[in-house]
């Protein structure tokens, strides 16, 4: 029955790209992302008692994240079981699905000339994941820059955008924002080779440069595992439901990630903070290394 959640996301848990294309629906939608995969049968009857106990199965929709390979479909037989109305948006690879994920906000009014959109390097996942946190939509590019179809998006939108780049450009090159620049509108960011482009030395950095952009005086903030990404696709929908910043820490934190996020927790005055992932990846005493005196431990 239903105890929270109005609608949900499928998504396979053996690849980034799909769930991080489908942050902003995520966020617009309410909707948890729930990791899954047919290598692990347990993760798709996990997935289904989530949603029996914690989803609007009577007015709820469950977006299916991808083909058919990503999330098989015994899903959808699945789902029809629960009784919950289901959709999959599946393109023919991973930019095509990011495109019907922004053509589903665009529908749903959550999308459209003037708003902010983010460009993210579609080929590797630190600085998408951490953007997916905001719950601000973005499109995932290739190195070659964008593609035609998401040319034409750009084009149908009907007034520019506030386009960011996230990462420098040995993530998302110089040539790929300068196709940005007839789309673009000014932003409050420092500009960068034409559009604006928040970027840090490394993920870390690019993770608190995002923060201090967009998350204005946050209670608390999220620390995921830096060294792989499914920690950091989960906790996207906390990010964008409370309004907390990822950032990136490590149990054998490298002497960056600790330089890049102690100034940034320190100017805050924070009172709580998650750490997403057991003890072997975000340890205890990197957390209360950085944290202390500025949180209280809770539970």
């Amino acid at each position: 029955g239903y105890a929270g959640y109005p609608n949900v996301i499928i998504s396979t848990g053996d690849n980034f790209a799909d769930a991080l294309a489908g942050a902003a629906l995520s966020a617009e939608f309410a909707a948890p992302i729930i990791l899954v995969s047919d290598k692990v049968p347990a993760s798709l009857d996990a997935a289904m008692d989530f949603i029996d106990e914690w989803v609007d199965l009577d007015n709820g929709t469950a977006f299916i994240l991808g083909g058919k390979g990503a999330v098989p479909e015994s899903v959808e037989g699945m789902l029809d079981d629960l009784g919950i109305a289901h959709e999959r948006i599946a393109g023919k690879g991973r930019y095509e699905t990011n495109l019907m994920v922004l053509e589903t906000l665009v529908e749903a009014g959550a999308l459209s000339g003037g708003d902010p959109l983010f460009f993210c390097d579609g080929t590797n996942w630190p600085d998408a994941a951490t953007a997916a946190g905001t719950g601000i939509p973005m499109m995932l590019v290739a190195k070659a820059g964008l593609n035609e179809d998401q040319i034409d998006f750009m084009d149908s939108l009907g007034a520019p955008m506030i386009n960011v780049v996230i990462g420098g450009t040995g993530a998302v090159s110089a040539e790929t924002a300068a196709q940005l620049e007839p789309y673009t509108l000014p932003a409050e960011l420092e500009e960068y080779d034409g559009v604006w482009r928040i970027f840090g030395k490394d993920r870390a950095s690019t993770a608190v440069a995002l923060a201090e952009n967009v998350f204005e005086a946050p209670e608390g903030v999220i620390f995921a595992y830096g060294a792989n990404y499914p920690d950091t696709i989960a906790g996207g929908f906390l990010g964008a439901y409370m309004g907390l910043p990822i950032l990136y820490g490590d149990s054998n934190a490298p002497k960056s990630y600790v330089a890049a996020d102690g100034p940034y927790l320190e100017d805050l005055g924070l009172s709580f903070a998650y750490i997403l992932g057991g003890k072997t990846l975000v340890s205890y005493e990197f957390a209360n290394d950085l944290l202390q005196p500025y949180v209280y431990e809770e539970g």
